[in-house]
Order: structure tokens, then C-alpha cells, then sequence
């Protein structure tokens, strides 16, 4: 979208340029009957600021064997690498992986 017409939209719903960096690259919903999670973020070997998606559950109060399904918006690093841990070891071994599908 070219920026002009993103500012645009922007100010019509009141949101600040400043809002739209994200705070992180992970979503979780827990609905009572599964926890999902969607993206596992970049891993701790992308670089120094990455590789928190444990401390990140841990401070919501989930443990990742608790994480039902991992929902991939797309294959890029910075999406899939988090559900590896620095030891190359899974760290939801039990959740369902899935790759989301845009027609």
C-alpha cells in the first residue's frame, strides 16, 4: 500500500504510525478446549533479540506442552524457527502443525 494512502487509512481509525511495529511475531488463543498458537517466531539463532517464545509462555502462564496446534501464517525463519529450541529439539513436540492456506 503506498504510504500516503496507509497514513490515510491510519488516521481513519485513529491508530498511530508508532502502532503498527508489532511487539512481537507470535499470536496464542486458548478457547477451553485447545491452545493455539500461530507463528513460533525466529528461534534464539536469528539473532540476540529472538528466541524468547518459552520465557514468553512461561509469562503467561503456559507451559509449551500445553501448546495444542501451531498455526503457520508462512515458511519464512522468523515464523518457524521458534519451535526449535538452541538444542534443535522441538519445543511443543505434541501440537499439531499446520500451515495456513490463502486461495
Amino acid at each position: 500500500m503506498p504510504e500516503a494512502d496507509h497514513a490515510c487509512v491510519l488516521v481513519g481509525f485513529g491508530v498511530s504510525a508508532e502502532r503498527m511495529v508489532p511487539e512481537c511475531t507470535v499470536a496464542l488463543c486458548r478457547d477451553g478446549a485447545g491452545t493455539v498458537l500461530f507463528d513460533a517466531g525466529a528461534g534464539p539463532d536469528l539473532m540476540s533479540s529472538t528466541g524468547a517464545l518459552i520465557d514468553s509462555l512461561d509469562a503467561t502462564g503456559v507451559a509449551p506442552d500445553e501448546v495444542t496446534h501451531v498455526v503457520f501464517t508462512h515458511a519464512d525463519p522468523d515464523h518457524i524457527r521458534g519451535l526449535i529450541d538452541e538444542f534443535d529439539e522441538l519445543v511443543s513436540s505434541e501440537a499439531t502443525c499446520m500451515m495456513a492456506r490463502v486461495e
